[in-house]
């Protein structure tokens, strides 16, 4: 059997634990032993796990050193011959080892991983500190976990962003990509709920502006916020669902939202949107049989290839998940769904393997149909150990399941074609020809203030003072 978890690029005390926890939550018969531990090239931390042997057998462990070693500023730890209980005692004297340096040098670790057998690792103190006070760090270590919750820590991590002066924000080169219509869908829906078409807000020429309210007061936050320095809107295909690729490689592809007539009144401000983004010299794209998931998903691969900067995907829609690494954050209610947050929630999988998941659950909201039978528990425990669909479905075709997913196999012999093909339904296309001809220079930011006030004037829009205030230049 094979653990592993994608591990961060550079770890923190709580990103660690988390791919740690997720380790031991893989290894949930608790058998066996460790026969081989490593990080692999490409940053993985790979177990395998086999049967444990009496003295005397080939492949026989006998007892490992179990110290944590340092040489030269290098700590190493071997993980082979570890039983379950043994390896959880490994990962908890690498957390306090952190922990430790923390408290000696007053300030957050930075945890740099290296390849090879068994975990090695460097400690230092990371450029980015709480603004907060010290004492944190004068806490005796035996409790120091108790006191410091994961709460506290994320408020500290919001604290240090927040720190951060207006003019080294300025100087960070970073693309902010906006799903258009995710994020006026949901200002829209939000102020809609319970009420009559007629009861909604409009403006004196009789424009609805229900939606557009506080589209403009987010993405007036937004910007603030961020300070892109690279900006661009992006929109469905103008000509509609059935003009859709996905459309056309199965006919059943979001054919539950067809007889759904959209509100006339959202249909008026997708307009007004577009409008808005006008004024304020937002860029705005849209292709023929693309979604705007497949633009943004070719413009943020672009961004991390060619400039390798921050990339913000500001959309609810989990699809975009797949498109997550180090450098790519989703916006998810307008707040940071990180690498680490995504490693969290989905246990250890890669952002990659995250259309194998969808290829084996399905998505109801665009009737994409998985494989009957296997929800986010097995997605998850088949990924965890063969890595993709494919072998997967290999390992059922050649009878060769782990006894943990034999109930799956029927259900992966059936349901492979459906599998198959509902993970390209899910899948982004990064390759779009138009998308990699466009000029940075063209998303670069350059907002009108005077284009956006006088927009938000013809609507009868009315912003509190301090949101009017914001430099929009």
């Amino acid at each position: 059997m094979k653990l592993r978890v994608q591990l961060p690029f550079k770890a923190t005390e709580k990103s660690l634990r988390v791919c740690f926890e997720s380790i031991l939550r893989q290894w949930n018969d608790r058998s066996g032993i460790v026969r081989q531990g490593l990080i692999t090239d490409n940053g993985w931390l790979e177990l395998i796990i086999g049967e444990e042997l009496d003295s005397g057998e080939l492949g026989y462990f006998g007892s490992t050193l179990s110290q944590l070693r340092e040489n030269n500023g290098i700590m190493s730890l071997t993980l082979e011959g570890c039983t379950a209980d043994k390896l959880s005692e490994r990962f908890n004297m690498i957390i306090r080892k952190v922990n430790q340096f923390e408290t000696e040098k007053h300030g957050l670790a930075e945890i740099r991983l290296m390849r090879g057998n068994g975990i090695c690792f460097e400690l230092f103190k990371a450029d980015w500190q709480p603004a907060v006070s010290e004492n944190r760090f004068n806490v005796p270590l035996g409790i120091q976990a108790s006191i410091i919750q994961p709460d506290v820590i994320k408020k500290e991590k919001e604290i240090v962003r927040d720190s951060n002066s207006s003019n080294e924000k300025d100087k960070q080169t970073k693309l902010l990509l906006i799903d258009g219509m995710n994020i006026l869908s949901r200002c829209y829906y939000a102020t809609s709920y319970g009420n009559e078409e007629s009861d909604l807000m409009r403006s004196s020429k009789g424009l609805f502006t229900n939606g557009i309210k506080p589209l403009s007061e987010k993405l007036v936050k937004m910007i603030r916020k961020l300070r892109p320095t690279h900006i661009a809107v992006l929109w469905e295909s103008p000509g509609g669902r059935s003009s859709l690729w996905r459309r056309k490689v199965a006919d059943f592809y979001k054919s539950n939202r067809d007889g759904k007539e959209q509100p006339a009144s959202l249909t008026e401000q997708v307009k007004t949107a577009k409008a808005l983004f006008g004024a304020m010299n937002i860029k705005q794209m849209h292709l023929e049989t693309m979604e705007a998931d497949d633009l943004m998903g070719c413009l943020s691969k672009r961004w991390s290839v060619e400039v390798n900067e921050m990339c913000y995907l500001w959309t609810n829609d989990s699809d975009f998940h797949q498109l997550i690494d180090n450098k790519t954050v989703q916006l998810i209610d307008d707040e940071p769904f990180t690498l680490e947050m995504f490693n969290e929630k989905y246990e250890g999988i890669t952002p990659t393997q995250f259309i194998d998941y969808k290829g084996f659950c399905g998505d109801s909201s665009d009737n994409i149909k998985g494989i009957p039978g296997i929800g986010h528990k097995g997605a998850i425990g088949l990924l965890q150990t063969y890595n993709s669909m494919e072998d997967s479905i290999s390992a059922a075709e050649h009878n060769n399941l782990d006894v943990t997913f034999k109930r799956y196999k029927n259900k992966l012999l059936e349901g492979k074609d459906s599998g198959l093909l509902s993970r390209k339904l899910a899948t982004i296309m990064l390759d779009i020809r138009e998308m990699k001809e466009i000029p940075w220079e063209d998303l670069a930011s350059n907002f009108s203030r005077s284009g956006f006030l006088t927009m938000l004037k013809e609507l009868d829009i009315e912003h509190k003072k301090n949101m009017k205030d914001v430099a929009l230049t």
